[in-house]
């Protein structure tokens, strides 16, 4: 029997090509309901490990009625098959961050200005690692999804023990690795919250810490709006 053997790169190639050839349209925005503008948001919904992310995005979601889009759910298939090919259990083996990291977070944002041309808002879910980092990470973002949305970061605010707690909690097979080494683990962790503005929700939220940030959300865009299209 044939073993198949071929590196990340080979593997992620066509989705590359994909990404830059993926048109980019530019149609008339729509006044998005509850909101006094034609901007629609596109969320950016970060947090430690196990801190209730995915929750927490889902209940955001139902409040804008807005696109979920997870980058787990959205590159799982393609990531598990290319941790298989190479021989990997760990997603955060650093060869595979280097070589899937850009892309898996292209594929999120070209859902989410899909979602965009056809009006609807965005709650994008990830770690946003890199991204908290870069102060003026929204700059770009929002030339990039101009002129129908505009990024604003959400992050959740959860303590280290409360961390290791969920994460015990859970029994993911992927967190096994850093169960094994929870001090070491936790010191290398990034647990700061983004540079760029942003609203932080602080541990323990609920629905109802969903809805409030949901309305900070529509004030805001509320606020930017030209008086002229309102």
């Amino acid at each position: 029997m044939s073993t198949l053997s071929c590196s990340l790169a080979e593997i992620m190639r066509p989705l590359s090509r994909a990404c830059q050839e993926a048109p980019a349209g530019r149609p008339r925005p729509r006044r998005f309901p509850g909101m006094n503008t034609r901007v629609l948001p596109v969320v950016l919904l970060s947090g430690p490990p196990a801190s209730g992310k995915s929750t927490f995005a889902e209940a955001l979601a139902k409040a804008l009625e807005a696109a979920l889009i997870d980058l787990d759910t959205a590159t799982a298939p393609l990531l598990s098959e290319v941790m298989r090919l190479n021989r990997t259990v760990d997603i955060d083996d650093p060869q595979l961050v280097s070589e899937t990291r850009k892309l898996r977070y292209e594929t999120v944002f070209y859902l989410a200005s899909d979602n965009l041309r056809v009006g609807r808002p965005v709650v994008c879910v990830a770690p946003f690692t890199t991204e908290r980092r870069e102060p003026d990470i929204l700059r770009p973002l929002g030339t990039r999804f101009a002129p129908l949305g505009h990024p604003l970061f959400v992050w959740l605010d959860v303590p280290r023990d409360i961390i290791l707690e969920r994460m015990r909690g859970r029994a993911a097979e992927r967190d096994a690795i850093k169960l094994s080494r929870p001090e070491a683990f936790l010191s290398e962790l990034a647990l700061a919250a983004p540079r760029a503005p942003h609203i932080s929700v602080a541990w323990p939220f609920d629905n109802s810490a969903a809805a409030g940030v949901a309305e900070q959300i529509r004030l805001e865009l509320t606020a930017r709006a030209d008086p002229q299209n309102t």
